[in-house]
């Protein structure tokens, strides 16, 4: 018998070289019991009970191992004392039962070898003391538990009582034979942490989870078990399509390999052509959306092909919409398609409940009749019928519902009952039905999508029948594991509320079920052969896989070898700049050597020579090491300069591997003709008393410095005494009068003052791979020599200045530039001169420029500098760089921060700069910047603001200035601020702060001694929850609520159908102090309780709150929060 419905496995193949199917394992071909199962039953039965309940914890009783998922099961019973000391009047601990079950996964069973550590196995299990006596009921307690390494064994340290165990009215024990019988029944999931083979144990393989796309994974499977949708998928032309690109193609290779892999198959490429960047797959979906859109993509992909009717012959049925008058004949009806079908879970029993609810008329009738046309308004019936059903029918249960108590979606974790044959007989309206076979609408369970968790998250299994041809064969698709499963596991556990055990799995339930049609099975499920797939397909899926396996081999290859790099003069005579090459692009630049890691400097030596068809004594080998001189750590050259000498002369060092030196390598050729040079031009080295040393000459006619060579300086002879070698080396006539410097660091050029000086003294010039420059005297000048060019490379940065909205107003200056301003500038420049530069570029005035200084470890803008800033300031200060921080050998992109100012900047620093809100009279806010002097008064700001203020048309022309709350949690308007009160003194007695500058409304320029102006605030829920824009009402000492209300709502605009739902109350302090009956007509406003005097703060005054839901507040949750589902390719 076969275990898997992908029938033909490809020849070729690593394990098949014939078509052959997937065989049963072979211990049930030999009639074992299988090790796999999902399920068993242990037994143990412990004779001399009667002794056993004497002895000490010490004695244990084991059961022989069942194997369950490959994992050896076990009982462990224990006697055991309750309790630490005997109850009072006793003279012992009473002794009871310790009932536990056991499951270990520690390599020494024959399934699993090498398992992970952290392995798991969830399990739940029935512990029975079993009756062994006619009549009698068995002793039953339940557990569930995650079993690992930690916690391998589970159950009840106090079982029961052996006194109790041992009363014969029970009949647990046997008395004749001194005898209890034990019994456990398991059920287990797939293990995890083990060399789980689902391949072995179901014939099946699942799909790698790449971090929250178990959703897509469930669909996935459930496809790939639609057989004449996969067969179709293979039949698609993809030969010209972008590999990187194609759905379709990405769908075939998914499939492909679950039809013929052994392994987990990975959906990156699949993901990849969706067009998804790796943080789309770590965002979770509803399955139902991912289906939908999936199907629609690959319906689109087909057209023009010959499987162009595939995708609507397998998922399409039809429904008519339709109203009809009760007692005129008119009818009004539309045809509308479906691919599934969401079917309400709350409040309804089974699939068939909610089919009945799905088709369920309406009337419309009195105030809601149907407009008729000529006929007018008719009592009608609404309702719906279906025409047909697909032969692929997907039903979506809708346990993700919006609740209006709590004002948020819920997960419904009802239960909910579907059965593996459904009939849907009733519910087709077709002129066939009566002529239609008995199955014509039967259909039977083929997967079933469970969901565990709730509305914000949870995880996605598929549970589908892989042999709904013949006997049922569920199978548990759990992203990279597959296991088989029992019916009621797979069905019966996942309807949904309490379970049946008792062991509370209320949120995992099913989300989606799959029927097939009877009459359509062998259609839609008939077997996949290899001669369904387009050779082309085959072939090149093979490739990759035959590719892969070389790549394997070849990373498992490489672990025995390096790669060096190795660096030559034509490297370093193109570099102008600091040091001798530019390390981030010299891995392109350098020639690559694979070597293996055993091979000795010796074998090395021989290896180049070879590789070069050089002889082995024409060049030197140098290996790049740090230079750790103290000093050095502000400009750490880490292996930026060869230092270390492999000399092929020393034998120990000799036969060191390779794998010690670093992966560049510095290849040393000589100059034939040099003084004191071998015949190929190489000079005699000597450790202890030379110094090599790398070249330079500074160009003065191009500025700029070329490398020239190498030269071995004796540590005991005088400068000048090589001079004429290193005119040589550079080109120049031999007495030509010399400046040399030693490149210590980028900030440190050092000039050799005295040709009479021992090598050995020169400052800095110590160590192999020194570098020395050299100029002709006689060509530099103050303008143009060494210093003054290591200088400006040292302080020539390129920038990119942005526009930070710093100052936010109406003003049309003020407005950003486009784009970026991209350039060279010196970072010795003085910040006012960065200013200049800047201005140049956008036109304005350089002393209306304001910088920031960059933030610490980001280049985002922090605090903006002040006139004084500009004088004290550096560039690399405001870069955010440091002393320690600036490195010029690794030049980027540095971006600098500005602002324009409608003044100058050293005006700025003496004002004070107010940022307002602008409210009109549709209470849309908007900002404006105002600039006032240090003794401004609220006038003054309002004389500020007034210049860009828009007055309404027949507004009052005055304005106010609103004292209102500063922070995003909380909108309230608190006071209106008394035109002759100074600013300084406002904001020194209020830290939490905002002002907002607004028109007068007529009716507010004058109030009477019974007035007074209210603030008003909108709430959700709870006072603190204020949300909107709060604004005054001037209200009259006992005027109607009702009146209020009303000139309220003409104020924000709202319709009475909506205003309806809204309540009011008096609020202070954040505590509601009275409810408003706004119809009412005997409810009025008392001002007594809504004098502000004995305030301390402007927050603890009283307002009026509008109650009401925040309708542009952003729903939160998993399904609804996150953005829609896109195939973008």
């Amino acid at each position: 018998m076969e275990v898997d419905i992908t029938d033909e496995v490809l020849p070729g193949s690593p394990k098949n070289d014939q078509h052959q199917v997937v065989p049963e394992p072979p211990y049930l071909m030999n009639g074992d019991e299988d090790p796999y199962k999902p399920e068993g039953q242990i037994t143990l039965k412990i004779e001399k009970f009667s002794e056993f309940a004497h002895e000490g914890p010490e004695s244990r009783r084991l059961s022989e191992p069942v194997y369950i998922r490959g994992l050896p099961w076990k009982i462990l019973a224990i006697p055991r004392e309750m309790g630490r000391r005997p109850p009072m009047g006793a003279a012992s601990m009473q002794k009871c039962l310790g009932y536990f079950l056991q499951c270990n996964a520690d390599n020494t069973g024959p399934y699993f070898q090498n398992s992970d550590p952290s392995w798991n196995c969830s399990g739940n299990a029935t512990l029975k003391i079993l009756a062994q006596k006619p009549g009698k009921e068995d002793h039953v307690r339940k557990i569930s538990h995650v079993f690992h390494a930690k916690e391998n064994d589970w159950g009840f340290a106090q079982f029961m009582t052996f006194e109790n165990i041992m009363n014969p009215d029970d009949g647990w024990y046997d008395e004749e034979t001194d005898t209890i019988i034990l019994f456990v029944e398991v059920t287990a999931d797939a293990p995890h942490g083990v060399n789980w083979d689902s391949k072995k144990d179901t014939g099946c393989i699942g799909l790698k989870n790449q971090g929250a796309t178990c959703y897509m994974n469930s669909i996935l499977q459930t496809l790939f078990f639609t057989n004449k949708l996969r067969k179709a998928v293979y039949q698609m032309p993809t030969d010209e399509d972008n590999p990187d690109s194609s759905v379709a193609l990405a769908m075939q290779r998914v499939f492909f390999e679950l039809q013929f892999s052994d392994s987990p198959v990975g959906t990156k490429k699949l993901t990849k052509s969706f067009g998804w960047d790796s943080i789309d797959s770590f965002l979770q979906h509803d399955v139902q959306e991912f289906c939908r859109v999936l199907l629609d993509n690959l319906e689109n992909k087909m057209k023009n092909t010959k499987v162009v009717d595939t995708i609507p012959s397998l998922f399409k049925g039809c429904m008519k919409s339709y109203i009809k008058c009760k007692d005129v004949d008119f009818e009004s009806s539309r045809e509308e398609c479906f691919y599934d079908l969401q079917l309400n879970v709350k409040n309804k029993s089974n699939v068939l409940e909610s089919f009945k609810d799905y088709i369920e008329t309406e009337m419309l009738d009195g105030d809601n009749k149907y407009d008729a046309g000529d006929f007018g308004l008719q009592p009608a019936e609404k309702g719906l019928k279906f025409l047909s059903f697909p032969p692929v029918l997907y039903l979506q249960l809708m346990r993700f519902q919006y609740d209006p108590l709590l004002d948020a979606n819920v997960k419904i974790n009802d239960r909910f009952e579907f059965t593996d044959t459904l009939d849907l007989t009733e519910f087709i309206e077709t002129e066939e039905k009566e002529n239609s076979a008995s199955d014509e609408f039967t259909y039977l369970l083929h997967a079933v999508l469970v969901h565990s968790g709730d509305f914000h998250g949870g995880h996605y299994v598929a549970f589908i029948n892989i042999n709904l041809r013949g006997t049922a064969k569920w199978c548990k698709f759990d992203d990279d594991v597959v296991s088989r499963v029992a019916y009621r596991d797979a069905v019966i556990a996942n309807f949904g509320g309490e379970n049946i055990e008792g062991m509370g799995r209320s949120c995992t339930n099913a989300y989606m079920l799959v029927y097939i049609q009877k009459k359509a099975i062998d259609d839609v499920l008939g077997p996949v052969l290899v001669e369904d797939i387009p050779e082309q397909l085959r072939l090149r899926f093979e490739n990759e896989k035959k590719r892969e396996y070389e790549r394997r081999l070849e990373r498992e290859e490489a672990n025995n070898y390096c790669e060096i790099s190795m660096i030559l003069d034509e490297e370093m005579k193109s570099h102008h700049e600091f040091e001798l090459f530019d390390s981030r692009t010299l891995e392109a630049q350098s020639r690559k050597l694979k070597v293996q890691k055993t091979m000795t400097y010796r074998d090395l030596y021989k290896f180049i020579a070879a590789n070069l068809n050089i002889p082995e004594t024409s060049f030197r080998l140098w290996d790049f090491q740090d230079d750790d001189r103290q000093g050095l750590h502000r400009f750490r050259c880490e292996n930026s300069r060869p230092r270390n000498f492999l000399d092929p002369n020393e034998t120990e060092d000799y036969s060191v591997p390779i794998v010690q030196i670093d992966r560049f390598v510095y290849l040393e050729t000589g100059k034939p003709g040099i003084l004191g040079s071998d015949i190929h031009g190489l000079k005699p080295y000597d450790r202890n008393n030379d110094i090599f040393t790398f070249l330079k000459l500074y160009n003065p006619e191009r500025q700029q410095t070329e490398f020239k060579g190498t030269v071995i300086l004796n540590l005991g002879n005088e400068v000048g005494a090589h001079f004429e070698e290193i005119n040589q080396i550079i080109g120049l006539p031999p007495d030509t009068r010399l400046n040399l410097y030693v490149e210590y660091k980028p900030d440190r050029i050092i000039p050799i003052m005295n040709a009479n000086t021992r090598i050995r003294d020169v400052q800095m010039l110590t160590n192999d791979g020194s570098i020395i420059i050299a100029e002709d005297a006689s060509k530099i000048t103050e303008e143009s020599n060494t210093q003054i060019y290591f200088r400006a490379l040292y302080n020539r940065i390129e920038v990119e200045a942005h526009f930070h909205e710093f100052v936010l107003g109406a003003k049309p200056e003020l407005e950003p530039p486009m784009q970026p301003i991209r350039g060279q500038i010196g970072l010795d420049w003085k910040l006012p001169k960065v200013c200049a530069w800047i201005a140049s570029q956008i036109d304005y005035d350089p002393a209306k420029i304001i910088l920031f200084k960059n933030a610490t470890h980001t280049e985002k803008p922090a605090n903006p500098l002040t006139h004084q800033h500009m004088e004290e300031y550096s560039l690399l200060y405001i870069l955010g760089l440091g002393a320690n921080n600036y490195d010029p050998r690794f030049q980027r992109l540095y971006k600098l921060f500005y602002s324009k100012l409608p003044i100058t900047l050293e005006e700025f620093d003496v004002k004070y700069h107010i940022l307002l809100y602008i409210m009109n009279d549709k209470f849309d806010l908007s900002e404006l910047s105002v600039f006032v002097n240090k003794s401004a008064t609220v006038q003054d700001i309002l004389d500020e603001a007034k210049k860009d203020f828009k007055f309404s048309e027949d507004g009052t022309g005055i304005l106010r200035l609103v004292h209102t709350s500063s922070n995003d949690t909380c909108s309230r308007a608190y006071q209106i601020l008394k035109t002759d009160a100074l600013y300084k003194e406002i904001v020194m007695r209020n830290n939490n702060y905002a002002f907002r500058v607004e028109e007068i409304p007529k009716d507010q320029l004058q109030l009477g001694v019974d007035e007074q102006l209210l603030p008003v605030a909108h709430f959700e829920k709870e006072p603190t929850r204020t949300f909107g824009c709060p604004f005054f009402i001037k209200i009259t000492n006992g005027e109607k609520v009702s009146n209020i209300r009303e000139r309220i709502r003409q104020m924000i605009d709202v319709p009475e159908k909506d205003f309806e739902k809204y309540k009011f109350c008096i609020v202070k302090q954040n505590r509601i102090l009275r409810e408003f009956d706004s119809h009412d007509d005997s409810s009025i406003v008392n001002l007594v309780e809504l004098l502000q005097s004995h305030i301390t703060f402007p927050a603890a005054a009283p307002f009026l709150g509008i109650q009401h839901s925040n309708k542009s507040r952003v729903a939160r949750g998993l399904l609804d929060s996150k953005k829609s589902i896109i195939i973008h390719n």
